[in-house]
């Protein structure tokens, strides 16, 4: 019998990603594949959620090239805003550098309109 409390899906991505040494080179076979960045776990995160939680920039910058969506967690987080509330700067400067200037402004105010409520 599967113990629910500690059964949850985990996709490709998500395990390579949260490898303590993830090889860069089966995320990007991933990626050049088309795997579904959008997928999440059962708390509502992305491979890009998880590689912002491990404060893991080469896989970060990775899954950047590829696809960037306004994904939310369980908790309501975009990854850049996960990056600003756990207070990365090299996460955050990676998300500056990458995205283009509206979109990143776009994602600062979604975490001021978060903050607000």
């Amino acid at each position: 019998m599967i113990n629910e409390s500690s059964y949850y899906t985990f996709f490709a991505l998500h395990y390579s990603v949260d490898l303590i040494n993830p090889n860069l080179s089966i995320i990007k076979t991933l990626l050049e594949h088309g795997c579904n960045l959008s997928l999440k776990d059962k708390f509502g995160r992305t491979a890009l959620h998880i590689a912002i939680t491990n404060e893991n920039e080469e896989v970060v910058k990775e899954i950047l090239k590829y696809r960037f969506k306004h994904e939310r967690d369980s908790d309501s987080y975009t990854p850049l805003m996960l990056a600003i509330v756990m207070n990365n700067r090299n996460l955050i400067n990676i998300f500056y550098e990458m995205l283009p200037r509206q979109q990143y402004i776009d994602e600062l105010m979604l975490l001021a309109c978060l903050y607000q409520f």
